[in-house]
C-alpha cells in the first residue's frame, strides 16, 4: 500500500468518524432543544405558582390585618366590661355596708 493510499484511507476513516461524531452532536442538540423546552414550560409554571403565592399572601394578610383588629376590639370590649364589673363590685360593696348599718 502506497503512502498516498494510506493517507487516502485514513482520511476516510476520519470522515467516517465525523460524520458519526457530526450525528451523535446532532443527537445531543436535539436532546438540548427538548431540555429547554421543558425548562421553558418548568419557568412558566414557576411563574404561575409565583403569581398564585402573591395573591395568597395577600388574601391571607388581609385576613389577618381583620383577625387582629377583631382580636384588639374584642380586648378592649373586655377592659371596658372589667371596669364596669369593678364599678359594680364596689357598689354592691358599699350597699352591704349600708344594709349593715341600716340593721
Amino acid at each position: 500500500m502506497s503512502f498516498e493510499e494510506k493517507v487516502l484511507n485514513s482520511l476516510a476513516e476520519i470522515h467516517q468518524r465525523l460524520g458519526g461524531v457530526e450525528g451523535r452532536l446532532t443527537g445531543v442538540e436535539d436532546r438540548l432543544t427538548g431540555v429547554e423546552g421543558r425548562i421553558t414550560g418548568v419557568e412558566d409554571r414557576l411563574s404561575s405558582v409565583e403569581r398564585s403565592v402573591i395573591l395568597i399572601e395577600n388574601d391571607h394578610g388581609a385576613k389577618l390585618d381583620a383577625l387582629f383588629e377583631g382580636y384588639e376590639q374584642n380586648t378592649q370590649a373586655i377592659n371596658e366590661l372589667r371596669k364596669d364589673v369593678r364599678s359594680l363590685e364596689e357598689r354592691v360593696t358599699t350597699q352591704e355596708i349600708k344594709l349593715r348599718l341600716v340593721k
